[in-house]
């Protein structure tokens, strides 16, 4: 089910569909599944929120795991 929510997340994030990708990733995280993409992915929708200080957070925790694109993310946001 983890891997379903995250391809299902990932297509509703790249739809504008924020708050349902969010549900999507935070059942990933929740279930630790593929933690560095979905702490990305939920970074970036927090940042797109107005909620900069979480969505660092988050990017930094999946840099931390590898997660090269949040690396990226921080470069462009957190900077």
């Amino acid at each position: 089910m983890p891997e379903i929510r995250l391809e299902r997340g990932a297509a509703y994030y790249n739809l504008d569909s924020l708050n349902k990708a969010f549900h999507d990733f935070q059942f990933c995280i929740e279930n630790h599944f593929a933690p560095g993409v979905t702490y990305r992915f939920r970074g970036l929708i927090y940042i797109a929120s107005g909620k900069k200080g979480l969505g660092c957070m988050d990017l930094k925790k999946a840099a931390q795991m590898g997660d090269a694109d949040a690396v990226k993310a921080i470069a462009k946001y957190c900077n």
